[in-house]
């Protein structure tokens, strides 16, 4: 049942693109049609050739054309737009699986105290460790600084010696 339904929605939507495509593309061509006040691009067309076609009153005839395709337009929009959401009814963006728990997710079932107090020492000495090393990459920068200075005194000094 569902596949048959599905089957009928997929080919109404289809049928429904069609008809907008040319619906719009004989909509532009009838608004192209038309001559504006100043013969802009509707002289591109033949100019008095509407008049000879359709009548004097060409203009009349294309504007109420012109309302009535876009209306067709719009209707047709609309009607693609429900097929669509019908058709995609039963998909959805977000997983039906279920939400683990938070003690599910990390397993605080089986941390004991004394695991956490052993992962807390480890990071500790970690820390310390890194902190360590810092600090002697500190003092070394800090002997260069001193010792930079210092031969900068003594070439100073000796350059005021001469």
């Amino acid at each position: 049942m569902f596949s048959v339904l599905s089957s009928w929605l997929s080919f109404f939507s289809t049928l429904s693109l069609v008809i907008l495509i040319v619906v719009g593309i004989f909509m532009i061509l009838v608004i192209l049609m038309q001559r504006p006040k100043q013969e802009g691009l509707g002289a591109a067309f033949g100019g008095g050739m509407t008049n000879q076609m359709f009548g004097a009153h060409t203009t009349n005839v294309l504007e109420k054309l012109t309302f009535k395709l876009a209306i067709l337009f719009i209707v047709f929009c609309f009607a693609r737009s429900i097929l669509l959401a019908k058709q995609n009814q039963g998909i959805t963006l977000i997983s039906e699986q279920p939400i683990a728990t938070e003690d599910a997710a990390i397993g605080t079932d089986e941390i004991t105290e004394d695991q956490v107090e052993n992962m807390v020492e480890e990071i500790k000495t970690k820390l310390n460790e890194e902190a360590q090393k810092q600090q002697k990459q500190a003092e070394e920068v800090l002997e260069e600084a001193k010792q930079d200075s210092a031969d900068a005194i003594e070439s100073a000094k000796s350059e005021v010696a001469k």
